[in-house]
């Protein structure tokens, strides 16, 4: 695969014509290749993490992954329905509405997500190879792109530390013994969409800010 932001324009050329022959070719046979750089894998199968567990889908459908670059199945995922997605909520409203982590001090939470950054970090080598084969890119991008996932939390988790998400409002002008301040708290339970050519690096965003905030 070539970077197209980076290539040459005859490599741009001999992509493009690469692109209009295989868009005319729909049913085109893919070439098995075992002596490709990860080699011969077997197939993993992910559930839907709900309420702290790992489940199937409540009407037990599936969707197969597949690497776009070989055409080689990688893994098989539970696919999430209506039922699903009210249990997923109905569970993280009950754990907001414990308190265990929305109530938690922001240090408190700094500490933890420093640790999950951490672990992250140590994770990332599997974690390019996995984002590389369900999105067909190049592993070398992911292993330095997913490089930022554990920065991201690091990030968010020293803002609520340091700061705690608030901020002070000019005094007001008729009460000099009254002081404005802005304390933001947690609303409660949200969804986060992420795309499918950067799942791990969007997603991490956007979790990072939510578990800090």
């Amino acid at each position: 695969m070539i970077s197209m932001h980076r290539a040459p324009s005859c490599y741009r050329l001999l992509c493009g014509h690469a692109r209009r022959y295989f868009a005319s070719k729909p049913n085109r046979p893919f070439v098995r290749n075992d002596n490709l750089k990860f080699g011969r894998q077997e197939v993993r199968h992910a559930g839907l993490w709900i309420d702290g567990h790992a489940v199937e889908a409540v009407a037990g459908t599936k969707e197969e992954v597949k690497n776009p670059a070989t055409g080689q199945l990688y893994a098989t995922v539970a696919s999430a329905g209506v039922a699903d997605v009210e249990a997923a909520i109905q569970g993280a409203q009950k754990a907001f509405d414990s308190g265990e982590w929305s109530e938690m001090p922001p240090r408190a939470r700094c500490r933890i997500l420093f640790r999950a950054a951490q672990m992250l970090r140590g994770a990332l080598p599997e974690l390019a190879e996995m984002e590389s084969r369900q999105t067909g890119r190049c592993l070398r991008e992911y292993q330095a792109q997913l490089g930022r996932v554990p920065e991201w939390f690091e990030y968010h988790a020293s803002y609520a530390a340091a700061k705690g998400f608030e901020g002070r409002l000019p005094p007001l002008v008729d009460a000099s013994d009254h002081v404005n301040l802005v304390w933001r708290v947690p609303l409660g339970v949200c969804g986060a969409i992420t795309p499918w050519n950067h799942p791990l690096l969007i997603a991490a965003k956007k979790i990072s800010v939510a578990l800090a905030a």
